[in-house]
Order: C-alpha cells, then sequence, then structure tokens
C-alpha cells in the first residue's frame, strides 16, 4: 500500500466551503520534507485553479508572523511544524486564536489544535491491508500477485474553539460527522 495525502479531497472540501478560492496560503517547517509536501499542493493548487502562496520557517515567531500573513488570503493550508526546534504550542494556540479569520485546513491529525478542518490517512487502513495480504500469502498467494494501492480511507476532523473564534460556519453535515478536537 502506498501511503498518500488526501490534499485534493481535502482541498475540493475546503472550495466547497470557500467557493471563490482565489488565493491560499501554505505554512509549513523549513525541512526538505516541507519543500516536497509544499510542491505537492502547488501541483494542486495549479490542478484547482488557484494561486498558492507560501512560507517554510524555523522558529515559532516566524510562524505566527506567517500565520497572520495568511489571514490575507482566502485559505490557509497547514503543513507541518515537525522541524520547528523551538515549537510552543501554547503561544501557537493562543496566536492562532487570536488571529484567524480565514478557513485554515490540515491534512495532519497533529496540527489539529491549530486548524479549523482536518482530512487526514485514517492509519488502521494500512495495518488491515497488510494483514489481508500477510493472510493471502499464507494461503498460496504470490506477493508479487498483490497489487500496489492508495491508500483511500479518511477522517475528517473540526475545531470548534477555532471555528468559535473564527466566526466561521460550516456545513452541518461535516460538523455533525467530523471528530471533535478540543
Amino acid at each position: 500500500m502506498i501511503e498518500v495525502a488526501p490534499i485534493v479531497p481535502m482541498l475540493e472540501s475546503a472550495m466547497d466551503i470557500v467557493p471563490k478560492l482565489r488565493r491560499a496560503f501554505y505554512l509549513g517547517a523549513d525541512t526538505l520534507t516541507e519543500e516536497k509536501n509544499l510542491e505537492r499542493f502547488r501541483e494542486a493548487a495549479g490542478q484547482l485553479g488557484f494561486e498558492l502562496e507560501s512560507a517554510l520557517v524555523d522558529t515559532t515567531d516566524k510562524w505566527l508572523e506567517a500565520y497572520a500573513r495568511a489571514q490575507e488570503t482566502d485559505l490557509v493550508i497547514l503543513g507541518s511544524n515537525a522541524g520547528i526546534n523551538d515549537w510552543n504550542e501554547d503561544r501557537a494556540k493562543a496566536g492562532v486564536l487570536k488571529q484567524t479569520s480565514k478557513l485554515s485546513v490540515t491534512n495532519h491529525d497533529w496540527m489539529m489544535p491549530f486548524a479549523i478542518i482536518g482530512v487526514t490517512k485514517v492509519p488502521e487502513e494500512l495495518g488491515e491491508w497488510a494483514a489481508k495480504a500477510a493472510l493471502a500469502i499464507l494461503g498460496g498467494m504470490s506477493p508479487s500477485a498483490i497489487p500496489i494501492v492508495p491508500n483511500s480511507r479518511r477522517d475528517i476532523w473540526v475545531n470548534p474553539k477555532i471555528i468559535d473564534a473564527a466566526k466561521i460556519t460550516l456545513p452541518v453535515s461535516m460538523m455533525r460527522k467530523a471528530k471533535k478536537v478540543f
């Protein structure tokens, strides 16, 4: 199984909420991994027809400054904070609550304390697939006969505290079925 982040489905969900999405802002840590993730988001932005600005930062202060700038766009996309060595969760949460006025999304469950919506992979999916593949091999199937497939299950998350602070209204169906972060 190839793990694929649900980037396009997440952005399509955001576009349902922000139908006139023209500009988005990607914010992540200044790491090689985040550079690669940013490129994936640039490709998706081109495919979906909106401009993507970005900042990859190495301190909490720079993250908060970039987050404030991101509020000038239509959508804020939060990449990972892994690699921000002085990361201060309490300061980041306080800054987000104070500054948020635009929809924010992430595909990382650990970034949900800072985002309004999350669309994340379901970790159990890989384990369940691996178990089925192992049973098939034990049943006589050749490992080369097992198809390579991408993950497809997703969890939807919402953060009611940031939703309230930003005065943003999400679809009732999303609020009803999403996992809540408090």
